[in-house]
């Protein structure tokens, strides 16, 4: 008789830590996310060990259609590389590929396999993570990263470079805005995932709405940043959010064709802009000119290699001409004509990069995605494609394709949203 209740005790202690990590690694990743491939490792942790604690052995899995879709394009990633001008981190950035989709693999293939208490602990440990992570941004948002500057006294390593700070009329050095827009990029990327789960859960109204309003401080953290394409990527998604629940068949299709617009026809589009002169647009800051013009000479440098591609990590040795004196600029700018050190939307550097093959496995990937979304529980679904939607803009001008936290936090964003789907679904939770 004193066995069953020791081991429940064990248990629900084991559930509780199950929690604490989560949250642990949500936090870290939104203080810090260059740490996201390493991060990525660990989610494979504590759903596989419950598996396995509970099976005893690791069963082989089948990859669902989408990952097959994924490692057929590392495949050609590893071929891709063969012609990189810059070999070494181009064979690096497909291992990392690698190992990020391997590890969202096995974790999702084990969510599948765990007890509903074990995924609640987990659900329940990423909005604990997330909303910490929201209030720690949203204060240094509106601090200006005073966090960060009081650390620096104690840890001068953790001080930016002369690049990324500034000297205010009294002489103390302050840190430029945009060294927050990982951190902001990631909170925006996982804001849909966040409210899945919260609606998922078998929560008290009491408990819900706590958790509802420690989510504020993300939204804040959000609008008040630097990070002009997390404001937009979140603005598109509320846009599709209340489009699904209007007409849902409708916001299903214009996803579609949205996807394979931009993904299509990405090059036309920048050489239009570019074209038109939208760089000169007096509305636009000057971030935004800059890709414009970044866009608009990439798209030209596309023909070097329309079907192949100029080869992974590319764009970093070719971004300038070998001679200064052969620079060249946007008529009527200060912009230089050059791809940047990326291209700041990832559907161009694939064209550019990996050519017309590499386009098509995109394509296909994203709508195998939207397949799967098409599928998964309709409770979810209103959530499901705004975070579709979100992530789609996020890589239409931000990061590169290649930047290993970038890839990670796509990965991420679908290991939480499985995750928030899965939570409150089945029997309720023995904690």
């Amino acid at each position: 008789m004193t066995g069953e209740p020791r081991s429940m005790g064990l248990r629900k202690l084991a559930l509780r830590m199950t929690t604490m990590w989560t949250a642990g690694g949500l936090l870290l990743l939104l203080v810090a996310p260059l740490t996201a491939p390493w991060l990525i490792a660990l989610c494979v942790v504590v759903p596989l060990s419950w598996v396995l604690a509970k099976e005893k052995r690791y069963t082989p899995f089948r990859p669902s259609p989408v990952f097959v879709s994924f490692y057929i394009t590392i495949g050609y990633l590893a071929l891709n590389a063969s012609w990189s001008p810059n070999p070494a981190t181009a064979a690096s950035t497909v291992g990392v590929a690698f190992i990020i989709v391997a590890a969202v693999d096995l974790t999702l293939h084990s969510l599948a396999k765990n007890e509903p208490d074990v995924i609640e602990a987990m659900a329940i440990g990423f909005l604990i993570g997330f909303i910490l992570g929201g209030v720690y941004l949203c204060f240094e948002v509106f601090s200006g990263q005073w966090i960060r500057r009081m650390a620096v006294l104690f840890q001068p390593w953790l001080a930016p470079s002369a690049l990324h700070t500034a000297v205010s009329p009294a002489g103390e050095t302050l840190f430029e805005p945009h060294l927050l827009n990982h951190g902001i990029t990631v909170l925006a990327l996982l804001f849909a995932p966040a409210l899945i789960a919260l609606k998922s859960l078998t929560l008290t109204a009491r408990h819900r709405l706590l958790l509802l309003i420690g989510l504020f401080p993300a939204a804040a953290a959000i609008l008040r940043s630097e990070h002009a394409t997390s404001k937009l990527a979140i603005l598109a998604g509320v846009g599709i959010f209340w489009l699904y629940r209007a007409r849902p068949a409708l916001a299903r299709d214009l996803t579609m064709v949205g996807w394979s617009a931009i993904t299509l026809l990405i090059v036309p589009i920048a050489g239009t802009l570019y074209a038109q002169k939208l760089y000169a647009a007096p509305w636009l800051f000057p971030s935004a000119q800059q890709r414009i013009v970044i866009w608009g000479y990439t798209s030209g440098q596309v023909a070097r290699a329309p079907l192949l591609g100029v080869g992974i990590a590319a764009t970093r040795v070719y971004h300038r001409p070998e001679n200064d004196a052969e620079v060249s600029f946007a008529p009527g700018s200060a912009f230089r004509l050059e791809t940047g050190w990326h291209t700041h939307n990832i559907y161009l550097q694939a064209w550019y990069e990996l050519g017309a093959v590499g386009v098509a496995l995109l394509l296909t990937i994203g709508l195998l995605i939207i397949w799967s979304i098409s599928r998964a529980p309709a409770s979810s679904q209103p959530f499901l494609w705004p975070t579709f939607v979100v992530w789609a803009v996020i890589a239409s001008s931000s990061f590169s394709l290649w930047a290993p936290w970038f890839m990670t936090s796509f990965g991420l964003v679908a290991i939480f949203a499985v995750l928030g789907t899965m939570a409150g679904k089945r029997v309720p939770s023995t904690r």
